[in-house]
């Protein structure tokens, strides 16, 4: 991260960590979000980083146990198939 900044002249000074602690403040900063569908939600950005891993997760793991489902049935549908002659 860059934590120096450019003075009006275009001179670049030295950084007092002022931009790094202003981006550690927004975890805990309470904001409101909305997305398309649903209400506005109050929650700090930590907890909306934490809730869309988990639904990330949660997400995988669905799409996953689908594609395991799907493959299983066409293998027994490929077996039964071979089970009657030409």
């Amino acid at each position: 991260m860059n934590a120096g900044s450019v003075n009006g002249a275009g001179e670049i000074n030295k950084g007092d960590n002022s931009i790094a602690d202003a981006m550690a403040d927004l975890l805990d900063k309470t904001v409101t979000l909305s997305s398309s569908g649903g209400a506005a939600v109050k929650q700090t950005l930590i907890d909306y980083y934490a809730t869309l891993v988990t639904h990330v997760g949660s997400d995988t793991l669905s799409v996953k146990n689908a594609a395991s489902r799907e493959a299983t049935l066409a293998q027994t549908l490929s077996d039964r198939r071979e089970e009657f002659p030409a």
